[in-house]
């Protein structure tokens, strides 16, 4: 079998089951897009795409980020989980303690009783919220601050430039600009997707169609077609991600 048509094959298998775990927002996709970076390096060296074939160094690097990040979310969640169960009652006893001291410097057991139930009923509701403000702010999925924008804009627009010389310089690409693009959009896109924003999939979503023209034009079709999936799927991520930060914000208010 050719090696670009085997490279293409695999490439593809392990995109769609990448994009698959990205759509369900689970951690395994940081796996797949630990090995997926190989077998696209070698493509696209072979194929004259010098810049797409470097920036798989920084997949690998992004894929091993992402994955701690989005691994020890859970485990920062429960610890705080645990530490507002445990200080949420004794907090909420002392205050109930103190009001019936005010009151009456010495309580019936019946007053004590009604500021205990009181208690009982108010701590989980405190506790919840408690871990509901110090969840980081990496956990879910929510959109990119304003603040974060300008930044992200930015870095583009320094990648993109820095790559275009790079090539120009160094390398034999035909396509020194439109290689350049794609690469800077998907250093930022990957970063975003490595703090859940939901803006994400619109900036894969320009990567990827300007990326299918790249790739036909370069002669390695079936790539071309894994990325006309991708911006399909960028859409419908989008959508079920949108939803997803609705259910966790209304969640969160509860």
């Amino acid at each position: 079998m050719d090696w670009k048509l085997a490279l293409q094959l695999t490439g593809v298998a392990l995109g769609l089951l990448y994009l698959w775990l990205e759509y369900r927002a689970d951690i395994r996709l940081w796996i797949v897009g630990l090995v997926m970076p190989v077998v696209h390096g070698a493509l696209y060296y072979k194929a004259g795409l010098y810049a797409d074939c470097s920036m798989q160094v920084y997949y690998v690097l992004a894929g091993l980020y992402g994955w701690l990040v989005w691994r020890n979310a859970p485990r920062k969640k429960a610890k705080t989980a645990r530490n507002a169960a445990a200080a949420g009652p004794t907090d909420q006893t002392a205050g109930s303690e103190a009001l019936a001291g005010g009151h009456n410097s010495q309580p019936d057991q019946n007053t004590t009783a009604g500021h205990s139930d009181q208690t009982a009923c108010n701590a989980g509701p405190e506790a919840a919220q408690t871990v509901r403000s110090a969840e980081p702010a990496a956990v879910r999925i929510g959109h990119t601050p304003l603040r974060q924008a300008a930044g992200l804009i930015a870095v583009y627009a320094a990648a993109h430039t820095g790559i275009y010389f790079l090539l120009v310089g160094f390398t034999n690409s035909t396509v020194p600009f439109w290689d350049a693009m794609t690469t800077a959009g998907s250093i930022v896109a990957m970063w975003m997707l490595s703090r859940k924003y939901i803006e994400q999939w619109l900036v894969w979503l320009a990567v990827d169609l300007i990326t299918i023209g790249l790739y036909l034009y370069k002669g390695i079709p079936l790539t071309a077609g894994l990325y006309a999936l991708y911006s399909a799927l960028a859409v419908a991520g989008y959508l079920r991600w949108r939803k997803l930060a609705a259910q966790e914000t209304t969640g969160a208010a509860k």
